[in-house]
């Protein structure tokens, strides 16, 4: 549900638009302020904004690999923190225990050290 705050075009007080049903861009809908009891219209936009940041490994540093929380944990992965890349994570790390692990866990019982995924 959209929502937002905006000045009455007469009497220039907050008031809240709910707009509750689809909408279209553009399209002229009508508000009541209940400050001035004027009626007054409307109208919605669709905006993307973008955000950057520094991702000194693509430029020569090393990456900084982090482990995925993911359940179940044999699932996780590792993926850097700065531009996003991912790789597995060698089995006997990711799971040094898969011998005791439940009956789901897809390395219970494999003694190679990496696992199709």
């Amino acid at each position: 549900m959209p929502e937002s705050k905006v000045n009455c075009p007469y009497c220039d007080k907050v008031i809240r638009i709910n707009h509750e049903d689809d909408f279209e861009e553009g399209e002229l809908y009508e508000a009541l302020c209940r400050a001035c009891d004027k009626s007054f219209v409307y109208s919605m936009t669709i905006s993307i904004d973008f955000s950057v940041s520094q991702a000194d490994c693509l430029n020569g540093e090393p990456h900084c690999f982090k482990k995925t929380k993911t359940f179940p944990e044999c699932a996780a992965r590792l993926k850097c923190s700065m531009c996003g890349a991912e790789k597995p994570i060698p089995v006997d790390e990711l799971c040094p225990n898969r011998d005791k692990c439940g009956d789901n866990c897809p390395y219970k019982g494999d003694d190679r050290w990496t696992v199709a995924r």
